[in-house]
């Protein structure tokens, strides 16, 4: 392991990850197993559940592996981030808690879900600005 990488926030990924994973598994077999009037409510809980889980585990890898002393922070592209993360979660739970799906529908949300987890990781590597200390402001 690099010198430069934090074993803590590493393990700690690894567990958010596990559990992400056990949850997601649990709640799409919850919502398959659903009524329909249910899935509508239960849908949205989910997705922003997991698509938070999501967004933890991408901003603690960020810190772990790539740690920028004193970094400034962009929020709305934070937040762009975890947006992201929560639509990209809402059409993966729509697809699985569905019964039947048309092959083109499923195209178009996994596409969906492809430019979701891009631009969430785009949005959470572009939102780390390190900080120069070196000025070349004369005045």
């Amino acid at each position: 392991m690099l010198a430069g990488f934090d074993f803590w926030l590493i393990t700690l990924s690894v567990l958010v990850t596990s559990a992400t994973l056990h949850y997601s598994c649990s709640f799409i077999t919850r919502m398959y197993l659903a009524a329909p009037a249910d899935r509508s409510t239960l849908l949205p809980i989910y997705a922003i559940t997991i698509g938070s889980m999501l967004f933890c585990i991408d901003n603690l890898n960020w810190v772990a592996m790539s740690p920028i002393v004193g970094a400034q922070f962009s929020v709305p592209m934070i937040l762009g981030s975890l947006f992201a993360a929560i639509f990209a979660t809402f059409n993966v739970f729509s697809n699985a808690s569905e019964k039947r799906l048309p092959f083109s529908t499923l195209i178009n949300r996994g596409f969906i879900v492809g430019l979701s987890s891009y631009t969430m990781y785009y949005l959470s590597f572009a939102s780390r600005h390190p900080v120069n200390d070196i000025s070349t402001d004369v005045t």
